[in-house]
């Protein structure tokens, strides 16, 4: 009916629908629905109209006049009326309307308002929280002390919830602190006696993933162990506490009321769980660096040399207790110009006065590197002490300069006993060259007694021997022997005098020929023995020529000589390279030499065979020896009884001069 009568095409279109006759209208509708016609009598209606109610362009409702007196029509006057009653009813709608937006808009205002006042309010606590924290963070050094407190900040900023952290502890998370009342007395024990780890995911995934894990429905079985226990939770937060990137234990924040865990939350705790980690890393570096400084203050303590130090600004900073013994006084504030009078610091003279630009301190400080400087320093009671000092500037990587050290050694003592030694050294040449003069005088003069004995006792032989019985050739025999022995002894203690006096530069030396030479005088003695000497490759060397052959003769001599019975000589001759030096080596299949006697071989005259078994003056070695440490090398023997010796020398290569004393 309405779309019929045009009521609904006035609400839409906001047109008005004017019906002068009504109930011709409706009878041109016929039929009429049952009972409109009784309603339609009842009602008496004649005239209908309807104006649309519009205000600013939108169609509000509709008001609808309608006459029943008989013969009444609604006409251009009424219409004018219903318009202008239209227009304010429209407006009155309108304001209602915007009366009510307002008053819900302005609710919804407050709403808000008292919204962000709590969180500005929350805001605003967790700000003054962090300030505190930080302040805390800034000074304190205990890492525990340090979670308590970001724990008890946690506490206050999130009502009604506990704080736990853990540390990983041979596969058991271990609790190492906590704060916030526990509700259920058994559950703090519980937590006390660890959690395993791998299977407790509520403090394994944070600290695996390095991420928080929230819950916003706390599910117990996340910590099996208290599972229990933990009925109270409602909602839980874990966040990994990174340390230098690296997890150092899981901080968990228990709440018995369930938790949507905000952005606002959620930041709150990520944001002291970073400042955590940051102070975390900053005690563990303070740590280290007061571990450093307790080890370098107890080292320079220790240390016998003195050690002094001076800031950036020339400021002394530092005397260690060698320093401030040596003084009778620690650091005091003294400018550079004064340093020299105030700690009596003394020209190597001991008596001109150091000036400021000689103080080794001060010249470090300048920039200069001090090395080996020498002073002296007056001690209070008089006493003069050298000491030599090395130092510097102190400097970073950048270039800023930050102050000077300098080391002292006191060399009082070292110059007493090195003026000492050196005394001894030059008495010990003296004597030395005292013993060789007089081995060679006394040798020289001892070789014609030893040839006239040797000489007579052969002539007596010659002209007599028919005179002598067996007895009288036999003491004959005896005398020859005696004399060809000392004319030996005489002439190895005239070799070993001129060891040293009658020595040639050493040149380069080629050691393959000088064996070659050494075998053919040595032939003879090789060919009675059937003997077989072999070599290596032999290297250049730097040498004296002769005494390099003197070495060779004597050492395969030696092997010659102490072959044992029945077994044919066999010498071999090697040299390896070591570093600047050749290591030769003479190996034998001889008697060998017991351990115990390695050393007495070199001693001269000291023989491990009597004079009749074998010849020899017992000088040949010691000679040896002597001749090769003057080339700045070492002779010595490794050998075993029955299994033969081996001697071996170094020498240095042809290309290296060696420090010959």
């Amino acid at each position: 009916m309405d779309d019929e009568a045009g009521i609904g095409r006035s609400f839409r279109d906001g047109e008005v629908l004017h019906v002068p006759d009504l109930p011709r209208v409706l009878a041109d509708l016929a039929p009429l629905p049952p009972g409109w016609d009784e309603f339609m009598d009842i009602l008496k209606l004649r005239s209908f109209l309807v104006v649309p109610l519009v205000a600013h362009g939108k169609t509000l409702g509709l008001l609808n006049l309608c006459a029943a007196e008989s013969g009444r029509t609604f006409g251009e006057e009424d219409l004018l009326v219903a318009r202008e009653l239209a227009g304010r009813a429209a407006l009155a709608l309108d304001n209602a309307r915007l009366y009510k937006e307002a008053r819900q808009l302005n609710t919804t205002l407050e709403s808000r308002v008292r919204e962000r006042t709590a969180e500005l309010d929350v805001r605003n606590r967790a700000l003054e929280a962090f300030a505190e924290l930080s302040r805390e963070f800034a000074t304190e050094a205990s890492p525990l002390k340090l979670v308590g407190r970001a724990q008890e900040i946690l506490v206050a900023l999130l009502p009604n919830s506990v704080s736990t952290f853990y540390e990983v502890e041979a596969d058991v998370w271990t609790l190492r602190s906590h704060r916030g009342t526990f509700r259920d007395p058994r559950l703090l024990g519980v937590l006390s006696c660890g959690l395993p780890r791998g299977t407790t995911l509520n403090v394994d995934r944070p600290f695996d993933t390095r991420a928080p894990f929230y819950q916003e429905r706390y599910d117990p079985n996340t910590v099996p162990t208290a599972a229990h226990d933990l009925t109270s939770i409602r909602s839980s937060a874990s966040l990994p506490v990174l340390v230098g990137g690296e997890a150092r234990g899981v901080l968990i924040v228990g709440s018995y009321e369930p938790r949507s865990w905000s952005l606002q939350e959620r930041a709150l705790l990520e944001t002291i769980d970073r400042s955590l980690g940051v102070a975390l890393e900053r005690a563990d570096a303070l740590k280290a660096v007061r571990h450093e400084r307790t080890f370098l203050s107890g080292l320079l303590q220790s240390l016998s040399e003195g050690i002094v130090a001076c800031d950036a600004r020339g400021r002394l900073s530092l005397f260690n207790a060698a320093v401030e013994t040596l003084h009778g006084k620690g650091v005091e504030a003294v400018p550079p110009e004064r340093w020299a009078e105030h700690y009596r610091l003394y020209r190597p003279d001991g008596v001109t006065l150091l000036s400021r630009d000689e103080v080794p301190l001060y010249r470090a400080w300048q920039g200069e590197e001090v090395r080996d400087e020498l002073m002296v320093v007056r001690r209070a009671n008089g006493e003069h002490r050298m000491m030599v000092c090395v130092g510097g500037p102190i400097v970073t990587p950048s270039g800023e300069k930050l102050g000077a050290v300098v080391a002292m050694r006191d060399v009082t003592d070292r110059d007493r006993t090195e003026a000492a030694l050196r005394q001894a050294n030059r008495e010990l040449r003296r004597s030395n060259e005292d013993l060789e003069q007089f081995a060679y005088i006394a040798s020289h003069d001892l070789q014609a007694p030893a040839r006239a004995v040797t000489s007579f006792a052969g002539a007596l032989q010659l002209r007599y021997g028919h005179l002598l019985d067996e007895r009288g050739h036999a003491f004959l025999t005896q005398i020859v022997k005696g004399g060809e022995r000392m004319k030996r002894l005489v002439d190895d203690l005239l070799t070993f005098s001129r060891v040293n006096t009658e020595q040639r530069p050493l040149a380069r030396v080629d050691s393959a020929h000088v064996l070659a030479d050494v075998m053919e005088l040595l032939k003879p003695t090789v060919d009675a023995n059937d003997a077989e000497v072999t070599h290596d490759a032999l290297p250049l060397v730097r040498a004296d020529e002769g005494q390099l052959s003197r070495v060779l003769v004597n050492l395969v001599g030696n092997a010659l000589k102490y072959a044992r019975p029945g077994v044919p000589p066999r010498v071999h001759v090697t040299a390896s390279c070591e570093g600047e030096m050749w290591r030769f080596a003479v190996s034998d299949n001889g008697v060998g030499i017991e351990a115990r006697y390695f050393e007495q071989v070199f001693v001269p005259f000291r023989r491990l065979h009597s004079g009749d078994d074998v010849e020899g003056s017992g000088l040949g070695l010691t000679v040896s020896r002597k001749i090769i440490e003057r080339h700045g090398g070492w002779l010595w023997v490794e050998s075993a009884p029955g299994a033969g010796s081996t001697f071996f020398f170094t020498l240095p290569d042809a290309n290296v001069e060696p420090d010959v004393e």
